[in-house]
């Protein structure tokens, strides 16, 4: 899993962008790790981005399916 703490669509372009070539990992904005899954909450709700649409959420599950 990698997240990427963007500040503008901009960024978050910038990011996509570099991830076709694997050069994300080396991004201070993207933090990377290995989960089958992760649960996250937060303060306040927030812009969440997954597969290309957003939605604006006070928590969030994701799972990796087995096989995936």
């Amino acid at each position: 899993m990698f997240f990427a703490e963007c500040e503008t669509p901009f960024d978050f372009g910038a990011v996509l962008f570099k991830m076709s070539g694997g050069r994300h990992l080396q991004d201070h904005r993207v933090v990377g790790f290995r989960a089958t899954e992760i649960e996250l909450s937060f303060s306040r709700p927030v812009q969440i981005n997954v597969d290309g649409e957003t939605a604006e959420r006070s928590a969030a599950r994701y799972r990796i399916a087995p096989c995936a």
